[in-house]
């Protein structure tokens, strides 16, 4: 006796599976659905949060990437600007 196979993989009937998982969706109750959210924005939140601090410590680098220009990557001196000075330091046309 020949029978389909439900489930993944080689030989599995799609019709049969695509079924499976939505008796699974439907047999899902409040709690169930509650959790399942909870747990996906537990998943995203510090994927979000990584995003958030890359894009914020761009944002802060900026000025020294101006000032310094392409020296910034390549130099072999660090230069503070007018840090530790009174007067301003022009480079690259930003004042620092």
């Amino acid at each position: 006796m020949v029978t389909a196979r439900s489930g993944v993989g080689p030989g599995a009937d799609p019709a049969l599976t695509h079924s499976a998982h939505q008796l699974a969706d439907r047999d899902l109750t409040t709690r169930d659905r509650v959790a399942r959210g909870l747990l996906l924005l537990a998943a995203l939140v510090p994927g979000a949060m990584l995003l958030f601090l890359a894009a914020e410590m761009v944002e802060q680098s900026i000025p020294a990437f101006v000032y310094s220009g392409l020296n910034f990557f390549t130099g072999q001196v660090f230069s503070f600007g007018s840090l530790y000075s009174t007067a301003l330091s022009h480079h690259n046309g930003f004042a620092a």
